[in-house]
């Protein structure tokens, strides 16, 4: 986080809150990146793309499923 976006927060929370809304905004952040970086390598070693496997591997069911309790 820069400078500028750091003072963007002032005052709005104290600086622990402020720190963890960083990390939060930074893990999601690195983790649709590397999520992406994951779907790039797959498509590029099987030749197919997400939506190709989709289709491959069977249908969707129409309407989710009910958990039993």
């Amino acid at each position: 986080m820069t400078e500028a976006g750091l003072a963007a927060l002032d005052g709005l929370a104290d600086m622990d809150t402020v720190m963890r809304a960083v990390e939060t905004v930074s893990a999601y952040s690195t983790g649709a990146i590397r999520r992406e970086i994951a779907n790039l390598r797959a498509e590029r070693a099987t030749g197919q793309s997400k939506r190709d496997w989709q289709r491959a591997s069977g249908p969707r069911p129409a309407r989710p499923v009910s958990p039993v309790l």
